[in-house]
C-alpha cells in the first residue's frame, strides 16, 4: 500500500511535503498548537511551522492550503478501501489536556491547494491524553473506508486540527505536531489503498458479420476528453480511426464499424487522451468478418436466392417452385442496392430485356420449365404475360 510521509520539508509558507520515501530529516517540532485558559471544545488548526495562539477550524475549500501537499501531482485512481492516518503530539507544557485529531482530505490541480475538491473529513474516534509533563507525547492512528478517489493532474492535500476535549480552567496548554521523529520509523503517515494509474484496454469485438462489427474499448482511473479506435487490416498498421469528443468518466464505449470486407481478418485497438494523461492506447486484438452467406432477393415472384458472386454480381440466380420446377430467369425486379452497381439501371428498372440481362450473368442459361412456356416471352420481357405462366 503506499504510504505518504508527513515532512518538515517546505513547499511553501505553511505548506510541507507528503513523500512516499523516508526524509532524512530530524524531528521537528515547530508546528504548535496553543491552547488557552477553558478552551475546551475549541479547534485549533495546525499551520505548518507557525506557532498557532488562536482557535480555528479549517478555513474555507477555496483557500490556499495550510497542511501536507503530494509533491507532484497525480492522475489515476485510489481504488476503493482504507485509508489510515498516524500523527504524533507532544506536550510543550507541564499540564495535561486531552484532544480529538481530525484530517481534511482534499485535491486540486492549484500547488497551493486553492479552488479544491472536498474529498473529506476524518476524525479519529479516539480521544488522546497527552501527559501532564512537558515532552509527554502520545500517537494515534484511525482508519477509514473511503470509495475510489479520481485524481486528473490533481495534488492531494491533508490538513490537521484538534478538537478540545479536556483542559484545565486556570492553566494554558500547548502541544506540538511532530514530524519526522525517527527518519527510520517516521510514522507520521497516511497510509492509502492502491494507486492505480490511467488505464486503457481493447475489449473484443462483437456483433462480427460480413460487413460489419462492433468495437469495444474500456477506460479506467482517469477521465477522458477523446476517446475512440483504430482498425486496419494488417496487425500494427492501422488505417481507418474513429474519435469522439467529450467528458467520459472511467468506463466502457463502443462503436459500430462498416463497410467491411467478408472474410477477411482486422485489428484494432482503443484509445482514449487527457490533458494530463496524453493519448493512451490498448493492446491490439483482431477479428475476422464472416463469409458473406448466398443474398436473398424477394421479388413479385418469390424469393431468389443468389448463389455466388462474381465481377458481374451473380453466377446463377435460382428460383425453387413448390412442385420442385427451377427456372432461371431475370425478369424480375431486384433490390437496387445490391446490384445496381453490376448492371445498368435499364436491366433493373423493370423486368425487361431478359434474355441480354442473363448474358451478363456467368453460367447462366434460360431453361423452358414447360411445352407452354415460349421463349418468346422471356425475349421480349413481357412480364404480366410470363407471370401468368407461373402456377405454384
Amino acid at each position: 500500500m503506499p504510504k505518504y510521509l508527513l515532512t518538515n520539508e517546505v513547499i511553501a509558507t505553511e505548506l510541507w511535503k507528503m513523500l512516499e520515501t523516508n526524509p532524512a530529516y530530524s524531528e521537528d517540532l515547530t508546528t504548535k498548537a496553543k491552547v488557552g485558559k477553558s478552551a475546551v471544545c475549541t479547534y485549533f488548526k495546525f499551520r505548518p511551522g507557525v506557532l498557532v495562539d488562536t482557535s480555528g477550524d479549517f478555513p474555507d475549500i477555496s483557500l490556499a492550503k495550510s497542511g501536507w501537499r503530494t509533491e507532484n501531482p497525480l492522475t489515476g485512481a485510489f481504488i476503493a478501501g482504507d485509508w489510515t492516518f498516524k500523527v504524533r503530539l507532544e506536550n510543550d507544557t507541564k499540564y495535561s489536556f486531552s484532544v480529538k485529531v481530525a484530517v481534511r482530505l482534499t485535491k486540486s490541480v492549484n500547488p497551493d491547494g486553492s479552488n479544491a475538491t472536498l474529498i473529506g473529513v476524518y476524525e479519529s474516534p479516539n480521544v488522546l491524553n497527552l501527559p501532564a509533563s512537558a515532552g509527554g507525547s502520545v500517537s494515534d492512528s484511525w482508519t477509514v473506508s473511503l470509495p475510489e478517489i479520481t485524481m486528473s493532474n490533481e495534488y492531494l492535500f491533508a490538513e490537521y486540527r484538534i478538537h478540545i476535549q479536556v483542559a484545565g480552567t486556570s492553566v494554558s496548554c500547548q502541544c506540538s505536531f511532530a514530524c519526522d521523529e525517527d527518519p527510520a520509523v517516521a510514522d507520521e503517515s497516511i497510509t492509502t489503498p492502491t494507486f492505480m494509474p490511467p488505464q486503457v484496454t481493447t475489449l473484443p469485438a462483437t456483433d462480427v458479420e460480413a460487413t460489419y462489427a462492433t468495437l469495444n474499448g474500456e477506460t479506467a482511473n482517469f477521465t477522458a476528453t477523446i476517446r475512440g479506435f483504430d482498425w486496419g487490416k494488417q496487425s500494427g498498421n492501422y488505417t481507418d480511426s474513429w474519435t469522439e469528443e467529450g467528458e467520459f468518466p472511467p468506463g466502457t464505449f463502443s462503436y459500430t464499424i462498416t463497410n467491411l470486407d467478408p472474410d477477411t481478418d482486422y485489428y484494432f485497438r482503443a484509445k482514449a487522451y487527457s490533458p494530463a494523461t496524453g493519448w493512451l492506447y490498448g493492446s491490439e486484438l483482431s477479428f475476422h468478418t464472416l463469409v458473406l452467406p448466398p443474398p436473398r432477393i424477394l421479388t413479385e415472384y418469390g424469393e431468389l436466392l443468389l448463389d455466388g458472386v462474381d465481377e458481374w454480381g451473380f453466377r446463377k440466380i435460382d428460383r425453387l417452385l413448390e412442385d420442385g420446377r427451377i427456372i432461371m430467369i431475370v425478369v424480375v425486379v431486384v433490390v437496387e442496392s445490391i446490384i445496381a452497381k453490376h448492371f445498368p439501371m435499364l436491366y433493373l428498372a423493370k423486368p425487361v430485356k431478359a434474355q441480354e440481362l442473363i448474358s451478363k450473368v456467368e453460367g447462366a442459361t434460360i431453361i423452358d420449365i414447360a411445352k407452354d412456356f415460349p421463349k418468346h416471352l422471356i425475349k421480349k420481357g413481357k412480364a404480366n404475360e410470363l407471370k401468368s405462366k407461373f402456377t405454384t
